[in-house]
């Protein structure tokens, strides 16, 4: 198929994502892009909202750290705190209108 053969040229813009991941960023440049498993992979029920939402706060520390270190992990818990936080007062979005 020559539509097959000119993706390859130009790279893939994602990547599979292993059985046993839930969730990766990937980062050109200055760009984020998060991928996140909604689904189990073997028998395709949803992950719990928890799970999904833990994921992101995870790939969201990583946009800003790399390397699992002490910095990535007091990141990340500071996410998981506004994100329990905004939870509780059910505010879906803050002021400047992000989720």
């Amino acid at each position: 198929n020559n539509n097959n053969n000119n993706r390859k040229k130009r790279g893939r813009k994602t990547r599979t994502m292993p059985k046993n991941v839930l969730g990766y960023n990937y980062t050109v440049g200055k760009v984020n892009r998060i991928h996140l498993r909604l689904r189990h992979a073997k028998n395709h029920t949803f992950y719990s909202y928890d799970d999904i939402a833990g994921t992101m706060c995870h790939e969201l520390a990583h946009c800003e750290i790399g390397p699992h270190n002490a910095k990535f992990y007091k990141l990340m818990d500071e996410i998981m705190e506004q994100h329990a936080i905004y939870m509780v007062r059910g505010v879906v979005m803050d002021q400047s209108g992000f989720p």
